[in-house]
Order: C-alpha cells, then structure tokens, then sequence
C-alpha cells in the first residue's frame, strides 16, 4: 500500500512513500541466468541513446514494512529467504525543498537464521533538523553466494569478506543533504579469468570515508590502504591480455612485438557504420567529484606472461610499493597529486635488481624521477633475440628523469626524457659459448632528449 502526496515544483516532491509486505520471488536457473532476465533486458538503455542530467525529485518519509525476498536456486537445490525487512528513510532528494520530517533512518533484515538492525539518534527539534543512523555489517563471507553472479561477467570473484561500519546523516540545512562516512573493508579478495586462472588477489583493502554525498555528487575518502595485492598478467598466443575482455568469436591478428585488440561491440562492420550519420550529442552528465587524501600499497606482486614469443617470456616482481596523495578526479593543475614507490625484480641475483620512483601529476603535466640499480639486461633477451641472435648481457644503473607538458594553445606534447647518469656494466654479446663483443662499463651523464624530435645536450659521454 502506498499513500503519498504530491507537489510539483518542476520536478516530483512527495511528502511520504509507505509500502506494506511486498513480496518477490527471484529464480536463479544456473549459469547466471535468472528467471526475470527478459524484464531486465527491456529495461536496458538502447545502445544509441544520449545520457540526460539526473532526474530532479524530492522525497520524504519513506517506509518499507514487513518486505520478503525468496530466492530459488534450482540448480543447487537451495532455498534462501529474506524476511522482515524493514526500511525507512528521512528523504531522498536533490532539490533545494524542505519538508517535514517524522521518521527516523532504520534498516532491519532477517537472512539465514541472522538478524540485523540498525540504531540511529535525531534531533527534530532542532533549527537544522538532523538524524543519524549507524550500519555495522561484520565479516559477511560472499562465498556461498558467488555462484549466483551472472554469466556475462568477464571476470568471475572466487572469494570474498566483507566488513562495513558506516554512519549516515540525514540533515536539512537548508535543503536536504544526505552524508555517508565510515570504514569498509574487503578480506581475502580473490578474483579470476573465465578460464580460472588467477588474475587478482589481495589480502585487504580498507577504505576510511570522510564524507560522501550521493545527491551532490561528491566522495571524499581519508585513506585507501591495499595489504599483499598479487597480479598475473598473461598474453596469449594470439595476442590477447587476461586484463582486457575480448569477444571469443573474434580472431585476433598478431605478430611477436605487437597485438591488435577489438572491442566487443561496434566493430563488426565498420564499413556500414560509416554510412550512418552521428547523431548530436546531448550535453555530457554531470561528473562526481572524488578527493582521496592518501593511498598506499604494500606488500605487491606482478607476474609477467608472454606466449607469443617462440619462448614464453616470463618477469615476476615483488615488494611492491606506491604511496599517493592529494588524488582528485576531475584533475586540477593547481593540485597536482604525488607519489612515490619502489619494486624489486624477483630473481636469483648477489645484487637484487631494485626501481625507486617519485613525481608529481595533474592534468596537463607530469614529472617522474626514478633511480635503477642493477637491472639485467638479459631480461629482454627473448625480446632482443628476435632481431638480434647474440645473447645480451649486462647490467644497468641509472637515474632517469621523465617530464610531460601538454598546452592548450598550440596542442603541442612534449615528452622528455632525462638521464643524469646511467651505466652499463659487464656488456656481453655472445652466441652460445663464444664471446662476440664484451664492454667492462659504459657510463652516460648529464643526457637530455626531447622526445618530440630535438636532442638538447650530452655533457659527458
């Protein structure tokens, strides 16, 4: 039952919403599919429409009573029920209205033999009336419900813990706002490629809202902490990365040294769809504003796959680091983000292969200084030995120096490349056991190049 309402100011404002004992039943007929796959598909967005701004509403006293969601898995045998749900909430708006306000924010669930429940305080007596509500959500494990993720997913999450302990203001001062805070966190994330191959992993990552703001558009998070992440990056023979989905029913042309990639719709005749005429685009949707105080990673690892190669190649690279700040998309130039890192090259070695890194970034530029300390160059060997038979040996430290300036005047990118030292130790070219060319050290200063075409100056050679 329903019982609302209505004042229009340009855009809906009902002054309350109560719904009574709704009931849904949802299927799950396996391999991701449901029974209510048909209803959604025609709800679907037709692929050439433009994105309008959000529609303005206001609404206020919102209740739901006494709500059952019974979900049928056929192909397990299972049976699942969600009862006594209630949920009530002050308003939902983005319109500048103010009404009165006579509940308070409430949500409450009943789910395998668990209750939940949720407190929240007000003050509506107040000259700015205001109501908290916190939500506490611990070690939810998302295992036994992953099966029911649908089919058309790229990738497919293997396993899962969710903790949440937020808080939610509702407030009018003058008009309604809506604020979000909190702590969430994500345990023991393992995520896969469609043929079960490991892709990501890790073995936390926390999020410590500040404030976030649904109806303006706005996030703001205190601190992004990602503990133990491991990443496999596999291209395969044809040229494909498990990072990036791809239609099956496509081949993909490759040779060694390059890849071509197809997106998995709109490419299918690009011949006819140059006969069709663009249509005007609407004015682009408003964007959200996303402020990240600080970032950091520890603990990360990347494992490199190639098998186009006649040899696969393979890199594996460990203690990951990378700490960032002041992050805000859109990016401002006058509030550029930092970071700094580090990375070792996980191989046998005396001298463990290591690449320290820094710099600042912002829309329009970027500077990165970076110091390489015992790199071997026959890292690349199975890169190199497709142009070059001898085998390459060696190492390399170096201090480098990448700048870019993109201006909006003449459009021009520069792209700069500085090495204030870098040398080359123990080169050899050999093919098998003889030795062809061998270079005790090699060493660069002071190297300067404009990589739009100009080489400036060698001091030292």
């Amino acid at each position: 039952m329903q019982r609302f309402h209505l004042c229009c100011r340009l855009a809906p404002v009902i002054d309350s919403v109560t719904v009574d004992s709704p009931a849904v039943s949802l299927t799950h007929l396996g391999g991701g599919r449901y029974d209510v796959d048909d209803i959604l598909e025609k709800l679907k967005r037709p692929a050439d429409s433009n994105p309008d701004k959000p529609p303005r509403f206001a609404l206020y006293n919102l209740s739901l009573n006494n709500g059952r969601l019974s979900f049928a898995a056929k192909t397990a045998g299972k049976n699942h029920e969600l009862t006594a749900l209630n949920v009530t909430l002050p308003f939902l708006s983005n319109l500048e209205s103010k009404r009165d306000v006579k509940i308070a924010p409430r949500l409450a669930i009943k789910l395998g033999g668990s209750n939940f429940d949720s407190a929240a305080e007000g003050t509506p007596f107040a000259q700015a009336p205001k109501t908290d509500a916190a939500f506490k959500l611990s070690n939810f494990e998302l295992t036994p419900y992953l099966g029911y993720l649908p089919a058309g997913l790229p990738y497919k999450l293997a396993s899962g813990v969710i903790n949440i302990d937020a808080k939610v203001v509702f407030e009018q001062n003058p008009g309604a706002v809506v604020r979000l805070s909190g702590v969430v966190t994500a345990n023991k994330i393992k995520l896969v490629d469609k043929p079960g191959r490991d892709l990501v992993s890790f073995d936390q990552l926390k999020i410590v809202i500040a404030e976030v703001r649904p109806l303006a558009q706005t996030v703001k998070l205190s601190v992004v902490e990602l503990t133990n992440p491991a990443l496999s990056i596999n291209r395969d023979r044809a040229g494909r990365f498990n990072l990036l989905p791809f239609n099956d029913k496509k081949a993909i042309n490759t040779g060694a040294g390059s890849a071509y990639f197809q997106a998995a719709a709109g490419q299918n005749n690009p011949s006819k769809e140059a006969k069709v005429a663009p249509k005007p685009s609407a004015a682009p949707p408003a964007l959200w504003k996303v402020d990240v105080a600080n970032v950091s990673l520890r603990g990360g690892a990347v494992a490199w796959q190639d098998e186009t190669l006649t040899k696969p190649a393979e890199a594996k690279f460990g203690a990951l680091t990378l700490d960032a700040s002041k992050i805000a998309m859109p990016f401002t130039p006058d509030a550029p983000l930092t970071f700094s890192g580090s990375m070792v090259l996980a191989a046998s070695a005396t001298t463990p292969a290591t690449i320290n890194f820094n710099g600042v970034a912002a829309d329009q530029f970027a500077r990165v200084s970076t110091t390489v300390a015992a790199w071997p160059l026959n890292m690349a060997a199975k890169y190199v030995g497709q142009f070059l038979l001898p085998a390459l040996g060696g190492q390399l430290d170096a201090t480098l120096g990448v700048t870019w300036q993109a201006t909006d005047k003449t459009r021009r990118q520069v792209l700069r490349l500085i090495a204030s030292q870098a040398s080359l130790t123990e080169i050899l070219l050999a093919e098998g056991k003889t030795s062809l060319v061998s270079i005790k050290r090699v060493q660069v200063d002071g190297d300067d190049i404009d990589l739009t075409g100009q080489l400036f100056k060698a001091d030292k050679l």
